[in-house]
């Protein structure tokens, strides 16, 4: 797995959770072993153990760095980052006094919490996703995920926490073992543009030479008729004039407009057009929600949220400058 790191230009925050991820499973399976024969001792047992305890964490993070260039490290995700570690130290305490508390469950809650949150960004995002390997990938790894989730509690609830037999764990670390050597073989073989690499630079408007002739027919629906105006605007109202495929147009919008996902290529033009209604004197005393909603946006929070995202200013704070 360490060499798929090495060999591709991954960003640096996916390299950081893949580590944290690639350390954690490894401790996992150092400290499953049932003969104990490689379990460590003394200090270094209590650090391959909190990274056993972190793995949930590092898997969230990793999953959502995997599906997205705009994940950040923000308040949102090192705010969960910081309640897991509170909720691993506070089970660990009471594993080790032997005591009982309400709070007990709450490491399986978070858990379930966590894992059901990685389902719906997955499944959310599958429509817009422009690279068709991983919109394939959004609809087997939620599958996959409660799948285990499933394994895992209806063992525990049938066969009791306590239930490890030579024969469960080695099981355990074998899947881990094939899973670890499947991610490494398509991490060293595959081009890392399948996870989180930046899409090609996008198209400078006006600009048509080099198009091919699919493309120049969706920047015609772009700047000549002017469909992203809808807000409701679906990748399927486009591919309905095309003569392509949908797999074909997703393709071709990403390769040739330089977009990760439909909603983002929308929103480039709609950001465009909101511009030019912010520089336009008879429109200065209109509201940013008018702006927001004649350039094709639902609501007033995602025209600020996308706003910000393409210029790096609020409209308001855009329109006092100009």
């Amino acid at each position: 797995m360490a060499l798929g790191v090495i060999r591709h230009p991954h960003p640096w925050r996916w390299k950081i959770c893949f580590a944290l991820f690639a350390v954690s499973v490894s401790c996992f399976v150092i400290n499953n072993t049932p003969t104990g024969i490689l379990s460590p001792k003394g200090v270094w047992w209590i650090i391959t153990l909190s990274f056993v305890k972190m793995i949930v964490l590092f898997a969230w993070w990793l999953v959502q760095c995997s599906f997205s260039d705009r994940f950040r490290f923000d308040a949102f995700r090192l705010g969960v980052g910081g309640l897991w570690l509170g909720v691993v130290i506070y089970s660990t305490w009471r594993w080790q006094t032997g005591l009982e508390g309400p709070l007990d469950q709450a490491p399986s809650v978070l858990l379930v919490g966590l894992m059901l949150h990685l389902v719906w960004v997955l499944l959310s995002g599958r429509e817009d996703d422009l690279r068709i390997r991983r919109r394939d990938v959004r609809l087997w790894l939620p599958v996959a995920i409660i799948c285990l989730l499933l394994i895992d509690v209806g063992v525990d609830l049938t066969m009791g926490y306590d239930w490890h037999p030579a024969g469960f764990l080695y099981a355990q670390n074998a899947a881990i073992f094939l899973f670890a050597s499947a991610l490494a073989i398509i991490m060293t073989k595959v081009d890392a543009n399948i996870l989180a690499s930046r899409a090609p630079e996008k198209r400078v408007s006006g600009e048509t030479a080099g198009l091919s002739k699919n493309a120049q027919r969706i920047y015609e629906m772009m700047h000549g008729q002017k469909m992203f105006l809808k807000s409701d605007l679906r990748l399927s109202d486009i591919v309905a004039r095309l003569p392509i495929s949908e797999g074909s147009t997703r393709k071709l919008i990403h390769a040739e407009f330089g977009c990760e996902h439909f909603r983002t290529f929308l929103n480039r033009y709609r950001i465009e057009h909101a511009i030019t209604l912010l520089r336009d004197p008879d429109r200065n005393g209109d509201k940013l929600i008018s702006i927001a909603f004649d350039s094709g946006f639902a609501s007033l929070a995602s025209f600020q949220r996308a706003f910000k995202r393409e210029t790096g200013k609020t409209p308001s704070t855009w329109r006092n400058q100009v």
